[in-house]
């Protein structure tokens, strides 16, 4: 009898303690399945996956459009380039030398036309990228750019990604940069230069003994506006070499990167006291 009632007892504990481990075992595969459907898209049906985006160069019409269909694909609208380490990708309506776009060459991000967006939402889902990346050899039946500056734009901007994603430097990385620039344009090559991995300020941040800076940039017009002679003579000294504000947009679209550094030096006699 007491073995009777022994196994008795342990039946239902048995039962429980299987009943919990198939409950287990079919939460493991739930988790499983739900990983899986992350990756799986059904036509008609946005991809639960979120894209971080960015956009450049659009009118307010055509942006407000552009966000329902990067809302409807799951995606997420990024604006200030402050945000520029977390996008993934910025699409551009043109090809040109505006902040974000530069920025976004200078950080290695992939840039893509507008139909990158308009096609994923047709299909439902995210379409491959590299079929909508200006430069990319991939993308020349999506992608048209109209002339030599956009193609060389375009070009530099996919040559940059590939560079980055392999050796995982950015352009400006180890560039510590002192702008003598109009105060209005300065903020922008200061943000450029830090998305490419440098480090800089505006001159009238900068202390006053220049010491750990590796370059100086110079405005075009009206140079001595926003730098001294004093400070020239300062930098000069300390070895510093100065360039034309044309340096960064320039070094990221010349090939190779370094001849830049020598065609936009500013050989300028008085700069150096002579």
């Amino acid at each position: 009898m007491s073995t009777d009632s022994e196994e008795s007892v342990q039946t239902p504990a048995k039962r429980s303690s299987r009943q919990s481990n198939k409950k287990n075992s079919v939460t493991e595969e739930q988790k499983k399945l739900d990983e899986t459907v992350k990756t799986i898209s059904i036509p008609g049906t946005p991809v639960p996956v979120t894209k971080h985006i960015m956009l450049t160069g659009f009118e307010l019409k055509e942006s407000a459009n552009l966000s329902e269909m990067i809302a409807e694909l799951n995606g997420t609208l990024l604006d200030d380039t402050i945000n520029l380490g977390i996008t993934d990708i910025i699409v551009a309506k043109k090809i040109c030398k505006s902040e974000k776009l530069v920025s976004g060459i200078a950080s290695g991000k992939k840039i893509v036309s507008m139909n990158y967006i308009v096609k994923s939402m047709q299909c439902g889902k995210w379409q491959d990228d590299d079929l909508y990346e200006y430069g990319n050899p991939k993308a020349k039946r999506h992608v048209i750019t109209q002339t030599d500056s956009e193609r060389n734009i375009a070009e530099a901007a996919y040559r940059w990604r590939l560079k980055i994603q392999a050796t995982d430097r950015r352009p400006f990385e180890k560039w510590r940069v002192i702008c003598f620039l109009d105060p209005h344009v300065c903020p922008q090559y200061v943000r450029i230069i830090v998305s490419g991995g440098g480090y800089a300020v505006c001159g009238t941040d900068a202390p006053v003994n220049f010491e750990g800076f590796t370059h100086a940039i110079l405005a075009n017009r009206n140079t001595m506006l926003y730098v001294n002679k004093e400070k020239l003579k300062k930098l000069a000294n300390m070895d510093i070499p100065f360039y034309s504000e044309q340096i960064i947009i320039e070094y990221l679209l010349c090939m190779p990167p370094e001849s830049a550094l020598t065609k936009y030096h500013a050989l300028h006699a008085e700069f150096h006291g002579k």
